[in-house]
């Protein structure tokens, strides 16, 4: 578990990772038993091999890059919602390749830390 001291770094690491459009970078971010209740898909997804409800997390993330380019980034807030409990509100921005137009979705991450 991450000390709350390494959440910005943590943080700067995930979002180069989101940049970058690797999705194994993306999802080395996440613990082996984490689950993801992504904003895309309305059910929890895992890694493979545990059982969440839906999909993996990195299905999560490759459809989320499915018809975009130029993915990033960008944060509103990180709340400490109890000591060590972080909600982050973030924003997922891209381009439709086809047309030019500007996509956002916007999301949130819990980070529980030490």
């Amino acid at each position: 578990m991450p000390h709350y001291k390494e959440l910005p770094e943590i943080l700067k690491k995930w979002t180069d990772a989101v940049a970058s459009g690797d999705i194994d970078a993306i999802v080395s971010h996440y613990l082996p038993n984490a689950r993801l209740k992504g904003t895309i898909w309305n059910e929890w997804v895992g890694h493979a091999g545990v059982k969440p409800t839906g999909g993996s997390i990195d299905g999560y993330f490759k459809a989320l890059y499915t018809g975009k380019e130029d993915v990033h980034v960008s944060y509103q807030a990180v709340d400490v919602i109890d000591y060590g409990i972080y909600l982050v509100d973030y924003t997922f921005h891209w381009t439709d390749p086809k047309t030019g137009e500007p996509g956002a979705l916007e999301a949130n991450r819990t980070f529980v830390c030490r």
